[in-house]
Order: structure tokens, then C-alpha cells, then sequence
């Protein structure tokens, strides 16, 4: 926009009769038109302006947009890896152990060396960790469903 702009039109028009009775006569006609940007230094220079300041927006909203993928990529990273250990512990550790405590206090109950409370509540201990479990290996596959949605990657992993 701050150089002139030249342009060329070349026009043929065919004429029938006119409606006076005289005949039409066909024609050819021509021209040249050039646009001399006299404002070049007002209107273009802040026409320039605007476009930097949009690439400059459009900038910044891609390092936003990256940021928050980076962001979200971590943040379920280590979701992943903090509710895979607890789906370890539960899975390895402490429901066999409740499970242990559960059959030792009902085999003290029988005996008549535990009271009843006692065995109800490793009962309960043990529903609760079972509960505690299931709720850790649904975020858990909960968290691999977003990260497969953000990286659009399908991935097959057991717990």
C-alpha cells in the first residue's frame, strides 16, 4: 500500500438497436487508472502497525496456549505417577495386610481371645481400603484417558 497502484481495463460493448430506430453502434473502449497513496505516511503506517500488533497478540496467545498444554501434561504426569504408586500399595500391601488382620481377628472371635468390635471394625478397615483402591485405580484411568485425549495417543498399560 505505500506504492502506486497502476491498472489496465480494456472494454468491448455491443450495441443492439435503439429504441428510437437509430443503429447501435458496437465500441471498444480503454483506460488507465493509478492510485497515488498521498496519506501513505498516516493511513499505511498504521495499517503496518496493526498487523504487527495482531502478529504480536497472535504470539502470545500460542506461548499461552503451549504453556497450558505443558502445564496440564505435567500436571497429569504426575497424577499418573503418584496414583500408580498408591494402586501398588493398596494392591500389594495394605488390603493383604487388612485382609491378614481380618482373618486373624475372626480367628480370634471363634477362639473367644477378640471381641466382636474388633473383628468388625479390620471388616471395615478392609471395605475401606477396597473402596480407597478402586477410587485410586479410577483416577488413575481417569488421568490416562486425559492424557491420551491431550497427546492423541491410545495407550495399553495394566494395573
Amino acid at each position: 500500500d505505500y506504492w502506486p497502484n497502476i491498472g489496465l481495463f480494456l472494454a468491448y460493448t455491443q450495441r443492439d438497436e435503439l429504441q428510437n430506430g437509430n443503429p447501435g453502434y458496437d465500441f471498444v473502449s480503454g483506460g488507465i487508472s493509478i492510485n497515488v497513496p498521498i496519506f501513505s505516511g498516516q493511513k499505511q503506517s498504521k495499517k503496518v502497525e496493526e498487523k504487527q500488533y495482531t502478529k504480536n497478540m497472535i504470539d502470545h496467545r500460542y506461548t499461552q496456549t503451549l504453556n497450558q498444554v505443558y502445564y496440564e501434561l505435567e500436571t497429569i504426569r504426575s497424577s499418573i505417577e503418584k496414583n500408580a504408586k498408591l494402586v501398588k500399595l493398596f494392591k500389594n500391601e495394605m488390603i493383604p495386610q487388612a485382609a491378614q488382620s481380618v482373618e486373624s481377628a475372626l480367628v480370634g472371635y471363634q477362639t473367644d481371645k477378640v471381641d466382636f468390635l474388633t473383628l468388625i471394625n479390620n471388616q471395615i478397615t478392609l471395605f475401606n481400603y477396597d473402596l480407597d483402591y478402586y477410587r485410586v485405580l479410577s483416577d488413575y484411568n481417569k488421568d490416562i484417558a486425559q492424557l491420551e485425549f491431550l497427546v492423541g495417543v491410545q495407550f495399553t498399560n495394566e494395573k
